[in-house]
C-alpha cells in the first residue's frame, strides 16, 4: 500500500471514529483524554501545583496552591517587635512591647494583663502591637494606636481613629487623614512603626 492509500485510510478511519463517537455522544476530547501519561499541569502566578488524574468517564483535578495572585492570596507580613524579632499574626499572635526597656516578646492569645499588661504604673506601660501598617488589618479598617500618657496601649486594626488614637502608616505608600498628613517615625513604639502627625 502506497502513502497516499495509508493516508486516505488513516482519514476514513479518524472520520468514522469521530462520527461514532457523536452519535454515542461523545466529544473527541472523550476520545483522546487517555492517550497521554499523567503529568503536573503548569500552576498560576500562585506558585501551587496543579495535578490532573483521569479515568475512562470523566477528569478531576485537584489544585495545591502556595498563595501569591492566583492563590489564598498574598503573605500577611510579621510584625517587628524590636532587636530584630518579627511576631506572626496567625491565630491571636501579637508582640507586646516595653518602650521603656526598648524591648518586646512575641505572644499568643487574646489581650489580657498575664501575657502583656499595658496598665499605667512603672513595671507595666507594655503595648500590645496587633498591626504596623495597612496589610494587617482587613480591607476598610486601620490601624490605630491608643495613647495613654507617654506610651501606647495597644495597636489595633478598627474602621477608623478616633481622638486619642493615633493612625499608624507605611512611609512607603501613606494613608494618613487629612487632620495628619505626615508620616513620621515613632519614638515609642519598635524601629520601623510609624505614625500620622499633624
Amino acid at each position: 500500500m502506497n502513502s497516499s492509500s495509508t493516508s486516505r485510510t488513516s482519514r476514513w478511519l479518524f472520520q468514522g471514529l469521530l462520527a461514532a463517537a457523536t452519535v454515542a455522544g461523545c466529544t473527541l476530547s472523550d476520545l483522546t483524554e487517555n492517550m497521554f501519561t499523567e503529568e503536573p499541569l503548569p500552576s498560576g502566578d500562585g506558585g501551587g501545583t496543579t495535578t490532573s488524574s483521569t479515568t475512562t468517564t470523566s477528569t478531576t483535578t485537584t489544585t495545591t496552591s502556595g498563595g501569591g495572585a492566583g492563590g489564598s492570596g498574598p503573605a500577611v507580613p510579621p510584625l517587628d517587635c524590636g532587636d530584630k524579632l518579627e511576631c506572626p499574626l496567625e491565630g491571636d499572635g501579637a508582640c507586646c512591647w516595653r518602650s521603656g526597656q526598648g524591648s518586646g516578646v512575641c505572644i499568643d492569645g487574646p489581650a489580657n494583663p498575664a501575657t502583656c499588661n499595658t496598665s499605667p504604673g512603672p513595671s507595666n506601660r507594655r503595648t500590645r502591637i496587633e498591626c504596623q501598617v495597612p496589610e494587617h488589618c482587613p480591607t476598610g479598617s486601620v490601624c490605630c494606636g491608643t495613647l495613654q500618657g507617654n506610651y501606647y496601649t495597644q495597636t489595633v486594626c478598627t474602621a477608623q481613629c478616633a481622638d486619642p488614637a493615633i493612625t499608624l502608616c507605611d512611609p512607603v505608600a501613606p494613608n494618613c487623614p487629612a487632620s495628619a498628613p505626615d508620616c513620621v517615625s515613632s519614638s515609642l513604639l519598635p524601629p520601623g512603626y510609624y505614625v500620622c502627625r499633624p
